[in-house]
């Protein structure tokens, strides 16, 4: 809405700048979200269900009690698995039947060799539980536009408001919506960065690059 009312105005040149600085405004953004502990989980719906316990609210938006795979599993999981130091198999969770790697869609933070190939993962280890949260739903966002944004690059001849628009119908379709909080946001992040790194691969003219 931001960048339709600076279009509408004839104010092109901040939306220049954000195109040029677009990493770093990204890095900010990520720097912030972590800082003030902001993520997009429906964890306050506990409250309703725990009696006597605070009322919490979001800050924007609202928690959505369909959003159970979510909120009931995966994140529970995922503050289960920070209270005993993150085991690659825990006892709290099926009796320690279950690796954490297939738990829900795409697993769960854990200390195994997995966790090298799940960057959006590592905040929990190293910042903690609520800023791993914050971390992992703000990387998420923001490799997801990025990427696809780069991408959309190629197949639009370099037009950067076609670009921008491919990564907006990406990144809020229902799809991607739905499944947010599960690993659907990886799948597209990582194919399209797949996809970019082969077409530097294929017009690279040098060995060694």
């Amino acid at each position: 809405l931001v960048i339709g009312v600076l279009i509408l105005r004839g104010k092109t040149k901040p939306i220049r700048f954000c195109y040029r600085n677009r990493f770093y405004i990204a890095l900010a953004i990520l720097i912030v979200s972590v800082l003030l502990k902001l993520n997009g989980t429906s964890l306050s719906i506990w409250s309703s269900y725990l009696k006597g316990a605070e009322q919490y609210r979001p800050i924007f938006g609202n928690a959505r009690a369909i959003r159970s795979d979510e909120w009931a599993v995966w994140s529970v999981f995922t503050i289960s698995q920070g209270l005993t130091g993150w085991p690659a198999v825990s006892q709290a969770i099926a009796g320690g039947n279950i690796s954490t790697l297939w738990i829900s869609v795409g697993g769960i933070p854990a200390l195994n060799l997995a966790l090298v190939f799940k960057p959006l993962y590592w905040g929990f280890l190293l910042l903690g539980t609520e800023r791993g949260f914050s971390f992992l739903w703000t990387l998420r966002f923001l490799l997801l536009f990025l990427v696809s944004f780069e991408l959309a690059m190629r197949y639009t001849e370099k037009k950067p408001w076609l670009s921008f628009c491919a990564a907006m119908v990406i990144f809020f379709s229902p799809y991607v919506q739905w499944w947010y909080s599960q690993s659907i946001a990886e799948v597209l992040i990582f194919s399209q960065g797949m996809l970019l790194c082969l077409i530097s691969y294929v017009r690279c003219d040098s060995r060694r690059k």
